[in-house]
């Protein structure tokens, strides 16, 4: 699962909650500060948790334009109002980044 514009890393907790798995969703964002928020957030989770564990998460400096990943190397790819910042010209690309790294099938 590729999961764009991580904010504090809770859309993150609800997709490891179903994949359950090592590096099984993979967070992307260009802010260091929402990446290290995920990070702290993450730490706690794990701590309250018993299903949670931090190496569930892979989180990945990047940009929604041009995203840090293999071409057709994901199953799932997926973000929550981050796009309604984009202008039209930037929303196409950012549509065919998450086209371009999702397997064949993918959502």
């Amino acid at each position: 699962v590729l999961y764009v514009g991580v904010g504090g890393g809770m859309e993150l907790l609800q997709f490891a909650y179903f994949s359950r798995r090592k590096g099984g969703v993979i967070g992307v964002d260009v802010v260091e500060e929402m990446l290290e928020a995920s990070r702290a957030n993450f730490k706690i989770a794990e701590r309250e948790n018993d299903w949670f564990a931090e190496e569930f998460v892979e989180l990945r400096r990047g940009d929604a334009l041009s995203l840090p990943l293999a071409d057709a190397s994901v199953e799932v790819a997926a973000q929550n109002c981050l796009f309604n910042i984009f202008k039209e010209a930037d929303l196409k690309r950012a549509v065919a980044e998450m086209y371009r790294v999702l397997k064949p099938g993918g959502r």
